[in-house]
């Protein structure tokens, strides 16, 4: 009677193993197809923020490594302070952590140059 018991013990671990190792490689095979999740950073808010800024503004000059320009009826400058991009009047952070800003302005577009934490980056904006 012993050697029934251990043959139908042995079919139920062999039974339990193999459902086992299915479901574990099913999971992980889940895991892999999962496509890879891009995340937002900073730098990507701040551009487009100063993409649908720029797209309503006119008059834009650049002086002192600042650039000015009206936005509706107000008068703005974008002035880097402190490891900051800051729009004045007012004192409304951009972006925080950039370093050697650079403006570029031709009559087509506004080029921005610059470092964020230690990551160069180059912004082109078109207007017209």
């Amino acid at each position: 009677m012993k050697k029934g018991f251990i043959l139908v013990e042995a079919l139920i671990a062999m039974i339990a193993y193999s459902f086992l190792l299915f479901t574990i490689s099913s999971i992980v095979y889940a895991l892999i197809s999962i496509p890879k999740i891009t995340y937002l950073t900073q730098l990507d808010v701040f551009r487009l923020q100063l993409d649908q800024m720029f797209s309503r503004s006119r008059n834009f000059e650049v002086n002192e490594n600042q650039l000015c320009f009206n936005l509706d009826v107000r008068f703005f400058c974008l002035v880097a302070e402190n490891d900051r991009l800051v729009k004045k009047p007012g004192y409304e952070i951009l972006i925080d952590g950039v370093s050697e800003i650079q403006w570029d302005l031709n009559e087509v577009e506004i080029k921005l140059h610059g470092v964020w934490y230690e990551n160069s980056f180059t912004f082109v904006f078109d207007f017209k």
